[in-house]
């Protein structure tokens, strides 16, 4: 007698169609992960790209950030040197700000140093308008004589940011300064 024989539901054909579908099942699952590490592998890359993209964006808009720190210092500085002035004496202050490279060339390697400068065709520095009283007038009333008034003077500062490859960052900002009028 032999084992087929003992065992009805067993041909002696069938084993043999059984035996590869193993290594059929193991070759589609490989193949599958695959599919999936590729779909990563593309994903981790569009996200490098996005990443690198908004960190350019981010170093102009600080460059941008900084031209803006810039002038506005230009500015306080140039009306803390003047004696109190009339409202078109200080329409007509507008001090310039040079274009200026910022950081170290082994922080940014390559010439990548991101610049700030004015907006092209725009002053950097514009007169607006005279805002309110200083909150701080009694302090300051003994430092100049009794003809004066303080009120704040107002300006609108425009700056831009600038990577060498175009990544470009505009930024404007008001700059409010507490000035003795005439």
């Amino acid at each position: 007698m032999s084992v087929y024989e003992a065992r009805p539901d067993v041909r002696p054909g069938s084993r043999r169609r059984e035996e590869g579908s193993a290594l059929l099942v193991a070759v589609m699952m490989l193949i599958l992960m695959g599919m999936i590490g590729f779909a990563s592998l593309e994903t981790v890359t569009r996200d490098r790209q996005v990443s690198g993209f908004q960190r350019r964006s981010s170093v102009a808009l600080y460059a941008a950030e900084a031209g803006v720190a810039s002038a506005a210092s230009r500015l306080v500085g140039t009306l803390s040197t003047t004696n109190p002035l009339g409202l078109a004496a200080l329409a007509a202050i507008a001090p310039t700000v040079p274009a200026t490279t910022l950081g170290d060339a082994v922080i940014h390697p390559y010439g990548q140093q991101p610049v700030y400068s004015a907006v092209t065709g725009v002053a950097p520095i514009q007169w607006l308008a005279v805002g309110g009283e200083c909150p701080q007038i009694g302090a300051m009333s003994s430092e100049v004589g009794s003809g004066s008034q303080w009120s704040n003077a107002i300006w609108e500062v425009r700056m831009q940011g600038a990577l060498p490859d175009g990544t470009p960052a505009q930024l404007q900002a008001s700059v409010k300064v507490c000035r003795p009028f005439n």
